[in-house]
């Protein structure tokens, strides 16, 4: 079985405004800032986005080959948006420029907050497991539930999301001990006890 979450993290808003960046830098920038963090472009003829100038194209080139459901893809493209910040900022100009607070309210709308150094974090980082493969057991549908449940309730219901991460691990040992051969009964549970704090 196969758990997969497909949710953009990265809104095409935001990737838009970067791309709108990227038509006033040089395609050899354009580029560079891009390979920079490991990323290469995809074969112009697999291209689905039609730009009249050659920078737009060059940017989406890269950015149409990043996977913006993957965490990791993501982390790594928000580095390279970084660099577009720092490479397109006036650093002589004084206060925020309008294109910079347009960025950072898209980059707040998709859960991202950007700080006076132009660096971009996480609000809320995503859940290391988005995705996982689950086809090699027997049954792990216990462990697709409270993973999901995570998902759904980590920004909206704090307590509800830690409630899930204990049945998460109970689900996980359960269907370890099954894969394991080791019987064990349905309603068993695990018992969580707080060790007193040596003073």
């Amino acid at each position: 079985m196969t758990v997969t979450v497909r949710r953009e993290l990265v809104s095409s808003a935001t990737r838009n405004a970067f791309r709108s960046l990227a038509t006033d830098l040089t395609i050899r920038i354009v580029e560079g800032l891009w390979e920079d963090h490991g990323f290469a472009p995809i074969p112009l003829e697999e291209l689905k986005y039609e730009d009249p100038g050659q920078r737009g194209t060059t940017f989406m080139l890269y950015a149409e080959g990043v996977n913006w459901s993957d965490p990791e893809h993501v982390r790594r493209a928000l580095l390279v948006f970084e660099d577009f910040i720092r490479e397109y900022r006036d650093p002589e100009q004084q206060g925020t420029p309008k294109w910079l607070e347009d960025i950072g309210v898209r980059l707040e709308r998709d859960g991202f907050v950007l700080d006076k150094s132009a660096r971009i974090s996480w609000r809320h980082p995503p859940i290391p497991l988005m995705a996982r493969d689950l086809s090699a057991l027997s049954d792990g549908s216990g462990i697709a539930v409270e993973l999901e449940r995570i998902r759904r309730d980590l920004t909206t219901d704090p307590h509800g999301a830690i409630g899930a991460a204990k049945q998460l691990i109970e689900a996980t040992a359960k269907t370890a001990l099954r894969e394991l051969s080791i019987e064990v009964d349905r309603n068993a549970a695990l018992r969580w006890s707080a060790r007193s704090r040596r003073r």
